[in-house]
C-alpha cells in the first residue's frame, strides 16, 4: 500500500500510545518523493532553557514505495525513536547511534518489530539482514533470523549476534 497522510497520522496516534506512552505531540506528516529515501524525520532545535526541547517536528514517508502493513509499522517507529529521543533530549553518538539502537532492538525484542537501518534503495534481491550485516549492526534476532534467512551469504552467524551488547 502507499502511504498516505491519514493513515499515517492514525498509525502515529495508535503507536505513540502502545510504544511511547503518549508522550510525543503529534508531528507534521507529509509525503515526498526523494529517490533512495523511504522515510525520514526533521525538526528544529529550540534553546536549552526553552519549555519544548524542538519544534516544527515532521515525519517524512516516501509517497512512491509500496509498503506492507509491517514495514509501514516498522519505520514509523524508527522515525518515532529519532523523535523521542530528539524531543527528550537524550545525547546519542550519531543520527543512528547506540543509544538509537538500543532502543530499537529492544522494540525489536520486546514487540516482535523489525526495526532496521536502509542506506540507498532497499535491494529487492538482498535479504533485511544484508544491511545490518555490511553496516556492522548485529540485532539480537539470531534465533528467528537463523530459521527465517533464506540467504547463507548474508545470514547472521551466532559470533557475529554476540558483537551487540544492551
Amino acid at each position: 500500500m502507499k502511504a498516505d497522510v491519514n493513515t499515517l497520522t492514525h498509525l502515529f496516534w495508535d503507536y505513540n500510545k502502545k510504544y511511547f506512552g503518549n508522550v510525543l505531540p503529534t508531528p507534521y506528516i507529509e509525503l515526498f518523493d526523494m529517490p533512495g529515501k523511504i522515510a525520514r524525520f526533521e525538526y528544529h532545535k529550540n534553546g536549552n532553557k526553552a519549555k519544548k526541547p524542538i519544534r516544527d517536528q515532521i515525519i517524512y514517508f516516501s509517497k512512491t514505495y509500496e509498503f506492507n502493513e509491517n514495514t509501514m509499522r516498522d519505520v514509523m517507529v524508527h522515525e518515532m525513536i529519532h523523535y523521542y529521543i530528539a524531543w527528550n533530549r537524550i545525547k546519542d553518538n550519531g543520527s543512528h547511534g547506540r543509544k538509537f539502537w538500543r532502543m530499537a532492538m529492544d522494540f525489536n525484542e520486546k514487540y516482535g518489530l523489525n526495526i532496521q537501518i536502509l542506506l540507498g534503495t532497499p535491494l529487492p534481491d538482498k535479504p533485511p539482514c544484508f544491511f545490518n550485516k555490511i553496516l556492522g549492526f548485529v540485532t539480537r534476532w539470531y534465533g528467528s533470523h537463523t530459521t527465517t534467512c533464506k540467504d547463507e551469504e548474508y545470514k547472521v552467524t551466532r559470533s557475529q549476534s554476540n558483537k551487540v551488547t544492551k
